[in-house]
């Protein structure tokens, strides 16, 4: 099982970040816990790329998270990211 946790500023639409990650993600909405929602807006930001907030993922399987984990490090090992700032080696 995976739960998706959305962490948003006030001054986001919560329904439109979920319906985002979850066609993103091809994870169902159902699957997402209550977002945590930052007390400040983000009209001071001079970086708003983060239109749809930033999602953490949680899994109940131990296995899970490994392939997820391994799968992130294949991709960056692919791309030339850093391997040392996986907790996975």
């Amino acid at each position: 099982m995976i739960k998706i946790n959305l962490h948003l500023y006030k001054d986001m639409d919560i329904e439109e970040s979920i319906d985002f990650w979850s066609k993103t993600l091809n994870i169902p909405p159902s699957q997402f816990r209550k977002p945590y929602i930052k007390k400040s807006n983000r009209e001071g930001l001079t970086y708003k790329s983060f239109g749809y907030g930033t999602c953490r993922l949680y899994t109940c399987s131990v296995l899970l998270s490994e392939k997820i984990a391994m799968s992130i490090k294949a991709i960056s090992d692919k791309y030339g990211a850093k391997s040392e700032i996986f907790w996975y080696n």
